[in-house]
């Protein structure tokens, strides 16, 4: 006689990008990826076992491989909020005494930095210009640890298109050679006018306030980051 199995929920979402998704919560076999580098202080380990549980808790929608990074966090942290809860302890700092309380927060509280940009186009010179996308996940893995040390890094994975006053190319398509000559013969006004666009995108975050058990002040929170939702 073969055992009974617990039949796991499915849940929509609608994600920054305005993709909407089926998913499940996490099982046990998820648990344990995470539990294996829950101490890690490697943010590319950190992102390898986020994209690794995403895999295996979409369901429909998107193709993992096609969110952007903030899609990706963003289904994450749904994911956390259904399998272990919505709180998660933290540990803050007052801005007013400078002493530390436990805090816990409310992930289910997610949303964006900002809204996002109406135009993604930059104009280089009167007629060159580039469209820019949100980084996916692959190419965050790729530049997070790089990407102090060489900025140039991220456009490699973030300029989608370069286009002309006749005809548009899909930089993805470009060989590497093509792609880095096209990087480096760009001026540091036109990389700056690039990044300072890629700044525009927002980040996927929870607000919320925390009151210090110690002195009583209040204060609003914004926090970002996956290291914080690994618990």
């Amino acid at each position: 006689m073969s055992l009974p199995f617990v039949l796991t929920p499915e849940h929509e979402a609608t994600l920054p990008s305005g993709l909407r998704v089926t998913y499940r919560p996490f099982l046990v076999k998820e648990e344990k990826v995470m539990l294996t580098i829950k101490e890690s202080k490697d943010s590319r380990e950190i992102l390898r076992c986020m994209k690794k549980v995403v895999e295996s808790c979409l369901i429909s929608g998107a193709e993992p491989s096609d969110l952007s990074y903030n899609d990706m966090e963003h289904l994450f942290i749904l994911m956390r909020c259904r399998s272990v809860g919505e709180g998660v302890d933290m540990r803050h700092t007052c801005k007013s005494c400078g002493k530390d309380s436990d805090i816990k927060i409310d992930i289910s509280n997610i949303g964006l930095s900002k809204e996002m940009p109406a135009e993604s186009t930059v104009m280089l010179t009167e007629t060159v210009g580039v469209t820019v996308t949100p980084i996916k996940i692959e190419g965050m893995m790729k530049i997070v640890n790089v990407v102090d040390k060489d900025p140039l890094s991220v456009l490699e994975y973030v300029v989608e298109n370069v286009f002309n006053d006749q005809q548009v190319y899909k930089f993805s398509d470009m060989e590497s050679k093509e792609q880095k000559e096209f990087v480096e013969s760009l001026s540091l006004g036109q990389v700056q006018k690039i990044m300072d666009k890629i700044e525009e995108f927002p980040r996927v975050c929870i607000t919320t306030t925390a009151t210090c058990l110690h002195c009583g002040a209040t204060e609003e929170l914004k926090i970002e980051g996956m290291e914080n939702f690994f618990t």
